[in-house]
């Protein structure tokens, strides 16, 4: 083999190395639906002048996540565990449904080097309720979840040129926040009228 030829190799295979690593080439995962101008307007215009309590969920991990989600947003006044407030809380937030993993073990993906993708829906988000401490009955329920392709293997690099999808962590993503605010904020009225005192 010819050193030209050997230049020519080495560079190709950089390429792809230089696009895997800045595209995020070992997992492709799907966002959040994108919001709209509309949506991103009234957001704006959205403020909650409370402090919510996220009840601790049976495995904990979620209740976590969902805290982090909330604050993140920054629609409220302050977002813990409810008994980290200090005083009682405006709202009462609960974990109903946690997202679904994709239980796939990615075999052809590894004896491949990841030329053989692996593919797998999974459910990324939250299903989450508010109610009102003084009347638990009354509740405004979040869906917060989205399913889609998890694909793991090195043609994640070219999926994740999309803006629709990240090699990157979904659950923090900026996406994952504006998705999870943008319910919140469409529930304005509901989310208010449980605060009334």
């Amino acid at each position: 083999m010819g050193v030209t030829r050997r230049l020519r190799i080495g560079l190709v295979v950089t390429g792809v190395a230089a696009l895997v690593a800045y595209f995020g080439g070992c997992s492709s995962a799907v966002l959040p639906p994108d919001p709209t101008a509309a949506e991103r307007a009234h957001l704006a215009e959205t403020h909650f002048p409370l402090r919510v309590g996220v009840e601790r969920f049976q495995i904990p991990v979620y209740s976590d996540e969902l805290i982090r989600n909330l604050r993140d947003t920054g629609l409220f006044d302050a977002v813990d565990e409810s008994d980290r407030l200090g005083s009682p809380p405006d709202l009462i937030v609960r974990v109903q449904s946690p997202p679904n993993g994709a239980a796939v073990i990615p075999l052809l993906t590894a004896i491949s080097f990841g030329f053989i993708p692996t593919v797998a829906d999974e459910t990324w988000g939250t299903l989450f309720s508010l109610s009102s401490p003084r009347d638990p009955t009354r509740r405004v329920v979040i869906e917060a979840r989205w399913t889609g392709p998890t694909t793991l293997g090195w043609v994640s690099a070219l999926l994740n040129l999309s803006p629709n999808r990240t090699g990157g962590e979904v659950k923090t993503h900026p996406r994952t926040t504006l998705h999870f605010a943008v319910l919140l904020a469409d529930q304005a009225q509901a989310i208010e009228a449980l605060a009334q005192r």
